[in-house]
C-alpha cells in the first residue's frame, strides 16, 4: 500500500509538472505496471544485472506471484553503464517463464540466475559476459536461495531430491495438488487418507523424507555431490570462501499429546542443526549434538 501511494503521488506530480491533464487511475493502469525487484553489480563494476517484472496485462496465463515477488513473470536485464541501453537476456514473455535471483561470479565474468522455463520448479542458468552466451547450467531442480559462488568458475548449490519443484515458487498450487491426490485416493480406494487409530505409534523418521544434495557446480556444467540431507539449505559463505555453512534436519519433531504445540513446530516440523563444508576437500564437519533448535538468520561468519 505504501509503494502504491508513492507511485500515485509521483504520477500526479509528473503530470502537474509536464502539464498533462490529470485523469482517473484505472484498472488497466495497475495491470500495466512494471517494477524492478532487485539488482546486482558485478564485482569488477562493468555490468549491472537486475530483475524486471513484466506487467500482468502482458501475460497469457496467470501464475502464482511467489509470495508477492513477481518472479513468476520477471526477466533478467543487464546494463553496461554509460555504453549501451539495458538488454533483456531472457525474454520470458515468449513462453510465460520467470527469471530471477541474479548472482555474479567473483571475477564478474559469469552471471547465474534461476528460471521456471519448462518446469514447475527452478533450473539454474548461466550467462557468460565475455562470450555473450546464455545456457542451462543444471538440469536438476534447485533451491535458488541456496546458491553461492565459491570461486571464479565454481559455485555451491542445493539440488532438490527426486527433482521436486522448489516449494517456495508456488506453495498454494502445490498444496492444492497434494489435496487433490489425497481426495482421489479416498475416492478410488474408498478408505480414509489418515487413521487416528495408528497415529502416534511410530517415531517419525527422516528416512522417508526427501533427501536434498549439496553440490558444487562448475561453470562448464560439471557437478560434484559433496553432501546430502533433509531440508538442506546454504546459510552463508565465509569471507575467505574456504568454508560454507549450511543447515539440515537433525530429526523430525515428535509431538507430545499432553503438551502444547511447541513454537518451533509452527516454523518447521524438524529439529535443525548446522554443518560446515570445506569445498576444496569436500569434507563436512557436523556440529556437536549439543547444538539444537538453530535459528538460521542468526548464522554469521566473522
Amino acid at each position: 500500500m505504501r509503494y502504491a501511494t508513492i507511485l500515485i503521488m509521483t504520477v500526479l506530480l509528473v503530470a502537474l509538472a509536464t502539464g498533462v491533464p490529470a485523469r482517473t487511475l484505472e484498472v488497466h493502469d495497475a495491470l500495466n505496471l512494471e517494477r524492478i525487484d532487485s539488482f546486482s553489480i558485478a564485482p569488477d563494476e562493468v555490468w549491472v544485472a537486475y530483475t524486471r517484472a513484466r506487467p500482468f496485462a502482458a501475460e497469457r496465463t496467470y501464475q502464482e506471484d511467489m509470495g508477492g515477488s513477481g518472479w513468476a513473470r520477471s526477466d533478467i536485464w543487464v546494463l553496461r553503464p554509460g555504453t549501451e541501453k539495458p538488454r533483456n537476456l531472457t525474454h520470458g514473455e515468449s513462453d510465460g517463464s520467470g527469471w530471477f535471483m541474479p548472482r555474479w561470479s567473483p571475477d564478474g565474468r559469469y552471471l547465474t540466475f534461476a528460471s521456471t522455463r519448462g518446469t514447475e520448479g527452478a533450473r539454474l542458468y548461466i550467462w557468460d559476459s565475455h562470450l555473450d552466451e546464455t545456457r542451462m547450467l543444471s538440469t536438476m531442480s534447485i533451491d535458488p536461495m541456496s546458491t553461492r559462488w565459491l570461486h571464479d568458475d565454481s559455485l555451491v548449490a542445493v539440488a532438490l531430491g527426486n527433482d521436486e519443484p522448489w516449494s517456495w515458487l508456488a506453495p498454494n498450487r502445490m498444496a492444492g495438488q497434494a489435496a487433490a491426490r489425497q481426495w482421489q485416493q479416498h475416492w478410488d480406494l474408498g478408505k480414509a487418507t489418515a487413521s487416528v487409530v495408528s497415529s502416534g505409534q511410530k517415531a517419525p523418521s527422516l528416512d522417508t523424507r526427501r533427501q536434498d544434495a549439496l553440490v558444487i557446480v562448475q561453470a562448464d556444467g560439471k557437478m560434484r555431490k559433496v553432501g546430502s540431507g533433509v531440508q538442506l539449505r546454504v546459510a552463508g559463505l565465509a569471507p575467505d570462501r574456504r568454508n560454507v555453512a549450511f543447515v539440515y534436519a537433525k530429526n523430525v519433531v515428535r509431538l507430545d499429546p499432553a503438551q502444547p504445540l511447541p513454537f518451533r513446530f509452527r516454523q518447521s516440523q524438524y529439529d535443525m542443526t548446522v554443518g560446515v563444508l570445506d569445498p576444496a576437500s569436500g569434507r563436512v564437519a557436523a556440529f556437536p549434538d549439543t547444538v539444537q533448535d538453530e535459528d538460521e538468520p542468526t548464522i554469521a561468519w566473522s
